[in-house]
């Protein structure tokens, strides 16, 4: 689009959806590859790690779910332990927007029972290309390479197609695949009782949208936005990065 002339999906989804999205630009990368333990409410269940990525941490009352990892082990530590805090839960489950190790490789350094759980294109994405994606962020620096040294991507105990539903107790959050984006396996994380969407890097602030390799195409992104935008809608404080 040119100037300030916005598509009317993008124009409703800004005015109508909490959106907490990823990082993608190279300072950002260079700039802030380890994760802090300060967590901001964001809605009634939903908290946030902000930085390289923005992590969310949705809170129920049987189970707690985080939305994507850090940049290596380290990183998944110390959001586990953000998560472990906030909530006091003991059931933990474990999701990823996208197979790129800022938002996928630190689940290592989540406890061994956390239940790992991703739509199936991603999975594919990160069989595919997830050990040279390790190996080219390993590169951009010294301390990534030490973030990233001995990772291990481990298989996802649930793998779902278009569509799954978790129940925190008291939360139900919706994790849903609508195709290619910024990647093939692109997801987003729909909270209903707080009507907030994490959508990882599929919606972007300030950054050039970027499709990545054989990602999406610029009409499957558009068709991505208008799906989001008929979610439901819920007045509320719109967060972006």
């Amino acid at each position: 689009y040119k100037g300030d002339t916005m598509p009317s999906q993008i124009n409703l989804l800004v005015r109508t959806l909490v959106v907490l999205v990823g990082l993608t630009n190279a300072s950002a990368q260079i700039a802030q590859p380890l994760l802090g333990e300060n967590a901001t409410k964001i809605s009634d269940h939903v908290w946030a790690i902000m930085g390289f990525p923005n992590v969310a941490i949705v809170i129920g009352e049987r189970a707690t779910l985080v939305v994507d990892t850090g940049l290596g082990p380290r990183n998944g530590a110390t959001i586990a332990r953000v998560a472990a805090k906030l909530s006091g839960n003991q059931k933990l489950f474990l999701t990823t927007t996208h197979f790129h190790p800022e938002h996928a490789a630190g689940e290592g350094g989540f406890p061994p029972n956390t239940i790992l759980i991703r739509n199936a294109v991603q999975q594919q994405e990160m069989e595919q290309h997830g050990r040279e994606m390790v190996e080219m962020f390993s590169s951009r620096s010294a301390q990534n390479k030490e973030l990233l040294a001995d990772v291990k991507l481990r298989s996802p105990d649930v793998v779902f197609d278009s569509g799954a539903k978790i129940d925190l107790g008291g939360v139900t959050v919706r994790l849903q695949w609508f195709g290619g984006a910024h990647t093939k396996g692109d997801e987003l994380t729909f909270v209903e009782p707080d009507g907030t969407l994490v959508s990882g890097d599929v919606v972007q602030n300030k950054v050039v949208p970027n499709i990545f390799g054989d990602g999406g195409t610029p009409s499957s992104w558009i068709a991505v936005l208008d799906r989001i935008s008929a979610l439901p809608d819920r007045k509320s404080t719109r967060l972006n990065s």
